[in-house]
């Protein structure tokens, strides 16, 4: 079972808007850049986001207000304030504690926490400023969500309440909220697991009522396969090549998964 979330993947309409935000705003290093844009549109920036990688796709246009994603990506910071100073300098107004909240011009939530970034819960493995947390989606049935993710998928159960519930993956928690989600979009984001052995993986998935969209795709990054939980959330399989351990992003790839 896929036990590590290695990427985050966001569709942008504006890569340079969104570049500022990651880069100036997060302090998100950039280790790999796509040299074939704008032919090339998947993965065209990777960051070390801490215990994941996060990555911009040239996508869509956002989805129409009041409506934003159904994921929130959750961050550590040492400073929240200066963050939050950052964010408002740079035109992201964050919404008032407790919730330090912003939304992007994509739709996409970010949350500020204010627990120290260098912390034995939250530490960076790769030291990075303001580092991925952890990961929420908004679900509309959250017994059913518990069911996949636990059940299906085999990531651990943290706490179970009526409203939420955490469940975690080898480096990341990843927090299931009950929410009224018809105003929520599950574009415009793709979390990916790794896996060391994809058609293994496949198997026992496919065994646990697991539905897949497609066969498993191969190219010189690897091998992918996706697939979708309950409420359409994008998710994806990849087992990368031996290739792309030798990209920008390799050595964060191989920090993230212990070296796997």
């Amino acid at each position: 079972m896929p036990c590590h979330i290695l990427y985050v993947f966001l569709d942008t309409s504006d890569l340079e808007r969104k570049r500022r935000l990651l880069e100036e705003c997060f302090g998100f290093v950039p280790v790999e850049w796509e040299p074939k844009l704008p032919h090339e549109r998947h993965g065209v920036v990777k960051y070390d986001a801490g215990r994941v990688i996060m990555s911009l796709n040239l996508g869509e246009r956002p989805p129409v207000p009041p409506g934003y994603h159904a994921l929130t990506t959750v961050l550590a910071s040492a400073d929240p304030g200066e963050l939050r100073g950052r964010l408002s300098h740079g035109g992201y107004p964050v919404m008032p504690e407790p919730s330090s909240t912003v939304v992007d011009d994509d739709g996409h939530l970010f949350e500020i926490d204010g627990a120290d970034a260098h912390s034995d819960g939250v530490r960076s493995p790769t030291g990075a400023v303001n580092p991925v947390a952890s990961l929420r989606l908004m679900v509309a049935d959250l017994h059913r969500s518990v069911e996949f993710y636990c059940g299906r998928i085999g990531l651990a159960p943290v706490q179970v309440t009526r409203e939420r519930a955490l469940v975690h993956a080898d480096n990341l928690d990843l927090e299931l909220l009950a929410h009224d989600s018809r105003q929520v979009s599950r574009r415009g984001f793709l979390i990916v697991f790794h896996t060391p052995d994809i058609v293994g993986t496949c198997e026992e998935l496919a065994e646990s009522g697991v539905a897949f969209r497609s066969a498993i795709g191969v190219s010189v990054i690897g091998s992918t396969r996706r697939f979708a939980d309950p409420d359409g959330n994008q998710l994806c399989l990849y087992q990368p090549s031996d290739t792309s351990f030798g990209w920008g992003a390799g050595t964060t790839m191989r920090k993230i998964i212990g070296g796997a």
